[in-house]
């Protein structure tokens, strides 16, 4: 995603935004919210969301729908408008990590040993 100049601070609002919602409708699903420092260009975020298996984008729809709900419409006119305002450009990819190109931290490579090794 990227932001226009001036909107990195509405970046950060959103997350908290909905790092609350994902809290309050009990969604246990983590993400990463991340300003790239170079190789892109100024304004520059990547959202990763981590999963074990694409089944969980299933549950994507359901996951939206209480966290819309969470935020409640005047929340998310609040977002709506910023996103409009702010958003200059978005895209969407799946990537697979690699284990020998990766550096994780020893919770990740806990939760399964085999596949980091």
């Amino acid at each position: 995603r990227r932001v226009a100049p001036g909107y990195d601070g509405g970046v950060r609002k959103g997350d908290v935004t909905y790092r609350g919602a994902y809290a309050k409708a009990k969604i246990d699903h983590p993400w990463s919210t991340d300003r790239v420092m170079s190789g892109a260009p100024d304004g520059t975020y990547l959202v990763i969301f981590p999963m074990k298996s694409l089944s969980l984008l299933d549950k994507g729809a359901a996951e939206d729908k209480a966290s819309m709900e969470a935020i409640g419409d005047d929340g998310m006119k609040a977002l709506g408008k910023m996103a409009n305002d702010a958003i200059a450009s978005s895209t969407s990819q799946i990537f697979e990590f690699s284990p020998k190109m990766s550096y994780v931290s020893k919770e990740w490579k806990a939760a399964n040993p085999s596949y980091w090794k």
